[in-house]
């Protein structure tokens, strides 16, 4: 079994290129390579819960609630996987950076923001190993951008510094992640457009040897 975890900054367009990474690495390595996508924007209580967030950022308990919401969704998804090959939109390692993040931006958190985060870590006790966390670093006033533009229930209220603080957590939460739950980082930078998803794809075969004769 090989997993590839695509995370980055919200409408880094992670959504748009999972879909034709999976078909190129398929292509590229002879093997089936499965998409698994979280069924975010058809689910009414991660909606609700995601603008109960947005309309209270200094309230703790939204965030938490919003967050372990998604850390057990997450956790749920790769439960019991067949073996095969997948690629995934987002997982834990996104979780504990989202949740570093949060952490900076809420007024006196209390204890149990600090129980969510070890809860976060408690899953990985029942998470499959990642392969590759492949982190799309596209600029921060591009994804604040494309946020404002797709106007998605819940995500108007964001603010350019949040984008700016969540590409500064990827930046250093995703190094030291990797070392303490093991996976390969890649880092595919990304300017005001969008990654090439065969582009993507070679790369990784080439950094990771995957379907070589």
């Amino acid at each position: 079994m090989k997993i590839v975890a695509v995370e980055a900054n919200i409408a880094a367009g992670k959504s748009t290129l999972v879909g034709p990474l999976a078909q190129q690495l398929t292509a590229l390595t002879g093997e089936t390579w499965r998409l698994m996508v979280e069924p975010v924007d058809a689910d009414p209580q991660f909606l609700t819960l995601l603008q109960d967030f947005t309309a209270r950022p200094d309230d703790a308990d939204a965030r938490i609630r919003f967050q372990l919401y998604i850390t057990r969704m997450r956790q749920r998804l790769l439960q019991q996987l067949p073996d095969g090959n997948y690629v995934i939109e987002r997982s834990l390692y996104s979780d504990v950076v989202f949740c570093q993040t949060n952490f900076l931006q809420t007024e006196r958190p209390d204890a149990r923001y600090m129980d969510y985060y070890y809860q976060i870590k408690a899953c990985f006790n029942d998470y499959p190993p990642i392969d590759v966390v492949l982190y799309i670093d596209r600029c921060p006033q591009a994804c604040f951008e494309s946020c404002m533009q797709r106007a998605r229930p819940g995500e108007t209220a964001y603010t350019l510094d949040y984008f700016l603080d969540l590409k500064r957590f990827h930046d250093a939460c995703l190094p030291q992640l990797v070392r303490h739950y093991p996976a390969r980082l890649m880092v595919w930078p990304v300017a005001s457009g969008f990654a090439d998803a065969a582009a993507l794809a070679a790369h990784l075969i080439q950094q990771t040897g995957w379907g070589a004769a």
